[in-house]
């Protein structure tokens, strides 16, 4: 599907590229597995919620794919994070993810002839663009970039001519003092890098713009078989205004003296947009722009768009004042009559056409396609589908369940308001995070059976919200890398949130949780290793008091387990971060007895008021049980050890100031050694800790610390986002470490697994991300690959790392099996 679908199923990119030198000599195992072939697959997109978080598709473009006949949207996804494209391949819609840039806006999309699609949009001051590699329906991965800039884009419009040469216009300021803009695309133009800005003077002519503009139109010309010539129209202080190009090269065009412009009308209009019939030889050119008096077609006389503009003839207004005010789309059918599709203000789409082939003769009165909420600020966008009688849009709506609508004028030929209208959601995937900022949590958990099954625990926060989120438990069905898997809900949950998961000797999973609903934290297992058999619910011993702290405090869980011989106990660690009864608790439960051991508080966390976050819990096959977390006052990792679950050591500082974000602590299998990875996020380092003795003598001074990393791209997310920021340990059979972290926006993007083998640290790309490192990006993106990252063992003695990534989906990357 996306790129870092493909590539990871294909194979995992190695670039084995030294990052810092250790600051501590490592031992030097060969690991016994080969992880330089990794498999990707998703394990669970979650199913779209109606909690009122944010608009789906708030902008959003249709097209017709010229090969299949089939509609595709391309449209911004702000729960995602992410901007996505959906396309009906004849059976079903099929989702693909862009780029992580889920703030877009002015999204447009065309299709090559061969059917490739391109999409364009703006975010901050950048004009982006990304072209998928091959067309739809085959293999493909998209590439995207910034293929110009602005102080802040908007009104993009684009369009392709029969050589597949692209030109877009877009405004370069929401102020007056923007000005109208060209880029273009030369054949076979697949690539961003292929776009063309104007230089030296960078605008079609130095004007300034209508404040606030909201739609462009831009169409080609054809002047020969071999040349096409650009045309736009747009609004400046005043007037409407057409411009050509009317030049035998595009580089021509990159020079603002080689365009004539001349007014359409002179009113000073939002939205405009252009019609010019690249198929045929000097057409006469169509605008229709948004006028006080409704929508209003006009007609460049009889003179055709090979000629220097000539004066436009006006039509009757058709819709009301508001009619087209945010987005509108003009399209023309193959007996020459014209059709438009354009919102109505916030309260609905409307289709009209035309009742002849001459577009300032009558048009039909509108008809609603759908009456419905809109954003104030959105776009949409259509297109006509001349083999089946028949034009699509797309648009959002804004009112629950808040999807992006793809909607059907089912025959275009008969009247609108006698045609039919059907309406579709293409996209119904879910979030399994929140998209929301400040509301991210840590929500997966891995641990692998016996037989190196892996398996998670997950929340699946699709409906949005908090409230009512879905606690998962998701097993792998086979020992190989492609063996699918299966998920099952945990019933009785509330706000369930922060999972852990173990197996014990009967390969039972129990799954420990808080849930913010019921304030109390709990143990679950399944009788059945599928976790298809009764679940079995225990509240843990200690309830929190008083008022919470507030993230990236948080009340997590982690679970380790205790094996004495044959009996396997559980034992669960809490962070509690109420005012009241703060602290890190653990207790023992006994699973035959179903009792709980006396709470030992690990650590009362009284050096300051900001409590605690990122636990997490390890075991070795001696019984002996690690605890690591951050301690936000202190801002370092702590580490405390228990012999038997219930008498703890007291806790130590194994880290330097403001590190710890994101800890992870495991035991080495070869020696018997706890180490610790974790992020020094303000100063974008990830770093490995190891203890140099055994687990009961681990003492501050017993600990080596070496820096993997120095440029990680994170140190932009704030404390609120910070529990998206998680690394995860592992160990190859011979005792190598893998340390797993996502590079943030600020780097690739990608999931990364370094190793230490020979005293230094190598990285290689575990899986790609999708464009989640463009230029304005928000750090907190859903195309970087790698958030919440938990990593467990299979049969083949590889990693299997989970983690949410491109789109806000739950993907497994699994080596060496």
């Amino acid at each position: 599907m996306v790129w870092g679908y493909l590539c990871a199923l294909a194979a995992c990119i190695q670039l084995r590229t030294p990052l810092t030198e250790t600051t501590t000599p490592m031992p030097s195992p060969t690991p016994s597995v080969d992880v330089s072939v990794c498999s990707t697959q998703i394990v669970d997109a979650g199913q779209k919620g109606s909690v009122a978080a944010v608009a789906r598709g708030l902008y959003s473009d249709t097209k017709i794919d010229p090969v299949s006949s089939n509609s595709a949207t391309a449209f911004v996804d702000q729960s995602a994070l992410s901007l996505k494209l959906v396309y009906w391949n004849g059976t079903r819609f099929v989702r693909e993810i862009v780029s992580g840039d889920g703030n877009g806006a002015f999204v447009r999309l065309v299709f090559r002839s061969d059917g490739t699609p391109v999409v364009l949009w703006t975010l901050g001051i950048s004009v982006k663009a990304a072209v998928r590699s091959a067309p739809l329906g085959t293999p493909g991965y998209w590439v995207a970039g910034v293929i110009d800039t602005g102080t802040a884009p908007r009104a993009l419009e684009v369009s392709i001519n029969p050589l597949n040469q692209i030109s877009a216009v877009f405004l370069t300021d929401a102020a007056a003092t923007g000005r109208a803009k060209y880029l273009y695309c030369d054949a076979p133009c697949a690539s961003p890098s292929n776009f063309q800005a104007m230089a030296p003077n960078p605008y079609i002519e130095n004007t300034n713009i209508n404040v606030s503009e909201t739609a462009t139109g831009v169409a080609w010309c054809k002047s020969s078989a071999s040349t096409y010539f650009p045309a736009a129209v747009y609004s400046v202080a005043g007037s409407v205004r057409y411009a050509v190009c009317r030049q035998s090269t595009l580089a021509n065009c990159s020079l603002n003296t080689n365009w004539t412009a001349a007014n359409v009308v002179a009113t000073n209009n939002l939205s405009s947009k252009l019609w010019i019939d690249s198929t045929v030889t000097g057409d006469v050119p169509v605008v229709v722009t948004l006028g006080a008096a409704g929508i209003v077609p006009y007609r460049m006389g009889t003179t055709t768009c090979t000629l220097a503009p000539g004066a436009f003839t006006a039509g009757a207004a058709i819709g009301t004042s508001t009619s087209g005010n945010q987005w509108m789309s003009l399209m023309k059918d193959g007996l020459g009559k014209f059709h438009l599709v354009a919102n109505e203000g916030t309260t609905g789409v409307k289709y009209y056409n035309s009742t002849t082939t001459d577009a300032v003769a009558a048009w039909n009165p509108g008809a609603a396609v759908e009456t419905t909420a809109l954003a104030a600020a959105h776009g949409g966008g259509g297109d006509i589908n001349i083999a089946k009688s028949s034009l699509f849009m797309s648009y959002p709506t804004n009112v629950a369940p808040f999807d992006l609508k793809l909607a059907r004028v089912n025959d275009y030929s008969m009247l609108p308001s006698a045609t039919t209208y059907s309406r579709f959601v293409p996209d119904l995937s879910g979030n399994v995070q929140l998209g929301t900022a400040g509301q991210q949590l840590k929500n997966i958990a891995a641990a692998s059976t016996s037989q190196k099954i892996p398996a998670l625990a997950y929340v699946d926060y699709s409906i949005g919200a908090v409230a009512g989120a879905k606690l998962k438990f998701a097993l792998r069905s086979g020992a190989h890398s492609d063996s699918s898997w299966a998920s099952v809900f945990i019933p009785g949950t509330i706000n369930p949130m922060f999972p852990s998961l173990i197996f014990d000797a009967f390969d039972s999973p129990w799954i420990s949780y808080y849930d913010s609903g019921t304030t109390r934290f709990y143990l679950t297992t399944n009788s059945k290793t599928d976790g298809s058999g009764n679940w079995s619910t225990y509240e843990f011993p200690a309830t929190p008091a008083g008022v919470p702290i507030a993230l990236p405090a948080a009340n997590n869980t982690a679970l380790a387990l205790r094996s004495v011989g044959d009996v396997s106990n559980p034992v669960m660690i809490v962070v509690d971060t109420n005012a009241t009864s703060k602290g890190v608790k653990a207790s023992l439960f006994n699973a035959t007895t179903q009792t709980w051991s006396t709470v030992a508080v690990v650590d009362p966390l009284v050096g300051g008021a900001l409590g605690a976050a990122h636990l997490t819990a390890s075991q070795d096959n001696s019984g002996n049980v690690v605890v690591a977390f951050q301690d936000l006052s202190l801002t370092r990792v702590k580490y405390a050890s228990s012999a038997n679950g219930t008498t703890w050591s007291s806790p130590i500082s194994v880290s330097g100031i403001g590190q710890g974000v994101g800890a992870v602590i495991a035991v080495n299998p070869v020696d018997g050694k706890p180490s610790i990875s974790y992020y020094d996020q303000p100063n974008n380092a990830v770093y490995y800790a190891n203890c140099t003795t055994t687990i009961p003598t681990c003492l501050s001074a017993n600990w080596a610390t070496q820096k993997i990393e120095s440029a990680a791209g994170i140190s932009t997310l704030t404390a609120a986002t910070g529990q998206l920021l998680t690394t995860s340990l592992a160990f190859s059979p011979q005792g190598a470490p893998w340390v797993f972290y996502p590079r943030g926006q600020g780097n690739d993007g990608n999931l990364i697994r370094a190793t230490n083998t020979s005293g230094s640290w190598v990285a290689t790309i575990h899986a790609s991300g999708t464009y989640g490192n463009l230029p304005g990006s928000a750090p907190l993106n859903f195309g970087v690959a790698g958030w919440n990252v938990v990593t467990s063992m299979n049969a083949g003695s590889g990693p299997v790392s989970s983690f949410i990534g491109s789109g806000n989906t739950l993907y497994s990357t699994s080596c060496g099996d």
